[in-house]
């Protein structure tokens, strides 16, 4: 034991069972009771402190103490070599779903003026660099975990996003040194920052009542994947969409809506419909179908509307939505229909035509060869679903 100072303070250093015979090792270190792992003491601390008490042992397999790597001594010559470089990766995230992700990785590499060119710093002055980082996404902080690599030369970064809109969000990743650090160890480099692009994907979603060999599978499937439809939850947590249910005129408003992007919308101080109101389910959709151009409702007579919501939609309906969605193209109808139960007569001929001549829609075909297109039938969700995705394609092209 060793004691030293004066009436303003004094320390005491006290290793039971040291012997100048006998090599000793650490097994613990406290200052003033407290446990102390760190291999260094900052004198500041020693200069407040009473007592510092080592436990010694003689074996030096039984012990671990000073061996981790936040506990071993700063280098005061790391701004001179320590040469940080910050990559990041393309993220993909599920919408609503909390999604572990991999954003990129912080290399080390010795900056020495000496060193020929950048060389990897070895395995111990990595792991003797532990950092710190966070990804701010729209305002929000997202802790981000480091994690060293096996040959020690860089530190992996991962994150679990929880993000509740599809799209593409921008996030940014800051990477800064961690750890305690005495007063005469500078910071080993600067914090560095980058940006993050994040691509956020609708969840895939399963329907209980769509087989995977049922007709419009396939469509069924892109609808939910673009996140245009989610169905009903069951109260067991499955889904279904009902695709033999005829799909109704709010709900037919809220997939165009959706399609189109979600477009903002500019609510007016009154509803252009008399039967909907803002408390309607679909309101905002509504709107936004109304102010597009792409539905007008029924006159009253008075110079009101109404938007029928929860009537089915007709088949000929459908196909004068889809053609006002595509901006009204230029398109000459057939002098002889396409369908024997559409004539030139028939109310929205030319958007039948049209989606005819797109090849959204084909119609059933007979034995004969010839073709109905059962303009005034409702369409189920599993036929719309499939005019959706075809529209798309066409698009697309």
């Amino acid at each position: 034991m060793v004691s030293f100072g004066d009436d303003s303070g004094h320390l005491t250093i006290a290793a039971e069972g040291a012997t100048e015979r006998t090599p000793s090792y650490i097994a613990s270190v406290a200052l003033d009771g407290e446990d102390h792992s760190a291999t260094w003491v900052d004198v500041e601390d020693l200069r407040a402190a009473g007592d510092l008490t080592f436990d010694l042992v003689q074996d030096r397999t039984t012990t671990s103490w000073g061996k981790a790597e936040a506990d071993r001594l700063p280098s005061v010559a790391w701004p001179d070599r320590v040469a940080p470089e910050l990559t990041t990766v393309e993220v993909a995230a599920t919408a609503g779903v909390a999604s572990p992700v991999t954003l990129g990785s912080l290399a080390l590499t010795d900056d020495r003026p000496d060193a020929p060119g950048d060389v990897p710093v070895d395995e111990l002055l990595a792991r003797d660099v532990p950092v710190s980082a966070s990804l701010e996404i729209d305002g929000a902080t997202v802790p981000v975990e480091a994690t060293a690599t096996d040959d020690g030369t860089a530190w992996e970064l991962a994150a679990v996003l929880d993000l509740p809109e599809t799209g593409t969000v921008t996030g940014t990743l800051t990477v800064a040194p961690a750890g305690e650090r005495p007063r005469f160890a500078p910071e080993p480099f600067a914090p560095v920052t980058a940006e993050v692009t994040v691509q956020v994907r609708q969840v895939p979603l399963e329907f209980v009542d769509v087989a995977p060999d049922q007709q419009f599978a396939a469509d069924i499937a892109w609808l939910a994947e673009r996140g245009i439809t989610t169905g009903w939850e069951n109260p067991d947590g499955t889904r279904e969409f009902r695709p033999l249910t005829p799909i109704a005129r709010d709900a037919m408003a809220a997939f165009l809506y959706r399609l189109a992007g979600r477009p903002e919308v500019a609510l007016p101080p009154a509803s252009p419909f008399t039967d909907v109101t803002p408390e309607n389910q679909f309101y905002t959709e509504i709107v936004w179908l109304s102010q597009a151009g792409i539905s007008t409702g029924w006159g009253s007579g008075d110079g009101t509307a109404e938007f029928r919501p929860l009537e089915p939609i007709g088949r000929d309906a459908m196909a004068a939505f889809l053609y006002r969605m595509a901006q009204e193209p230029d398109t000459t109808p057939p002098a002889v229909s396409p369908f024997t139960d559409v004539t030139p007569q028939t109310q929205f001929y030319r958007e039948i035509t049209w989606l005819h001549g797109t090849e959204i829609a084909t119609g059933w075909v007979g034995n004969d060869g010839t073709a109905l297109y059962r303009p005034t039938s409702p369409i189920n969700r599993d036929a719309m679903a499939a005019f959706l995705h075809r529209f798309d394609e066409r698009e697309q092209r």
